[in-house]
């Protein structure tokens, strides 16, 4: 079975990035089209773990319940194990680059690029703020 290790604030739920001395209390809303990304992939036999470095476990398991994925086949893995590596065919995160074999791609993104995550280049609209 495929395993998806998918980030949960700025991929699965609106996020406005993190400050260690205003860490957030509450995991933001579903971002559109989330919670169907996420059932659609259960759906097709893949196996997903949600994880947060942000929240507790039990804030991410009150936040799958709320949502619809309590009694849904989802690892979760809230702070602070999030740290430990997910073993997973795939990782979903908004500050991710894939490797292809070129290092040329990515060094051309980082140097010419706009390598912040999305959610700050497009703004509060999107659930996010610019920086």
């Amino acid at each position: 079975m495929p395993t998806i290790a998918i980030d949960l604030d700025g991929v699965l739920a609106s996020y406005q990035g993190f400050d260690p001395e205003n860490p957030p209390q509450e995991i933001g809303d579903p971002l559109p089209g989330a919670i169907d990304f996420v059932k659609t992939l259960l759906g097709a036999g893949w196996r997903v773990v949600i994880h947060t470095r942000n929240h507790s476990q039990s804030q991410l398991d009150d936040w799958l319940i709320a949502h619809g994925l309590g009694d849904a086949n989802v690892g979760a893995v809230g702070a602070p194990l999030s740290a430990l590596p997910i073993d997973a065919t795939v990782y979903l995160d908004d500050r991710a680059l894939r490797f292809d074999g070129d290092f040329g791609p990515i060094l051309d993104f980082l140097l010419h690029g706009d390598p912040r995550p999305w959610w700050k280049r497009q703004g509060a609209a999107a659930g996010g703020t610019k920086a």
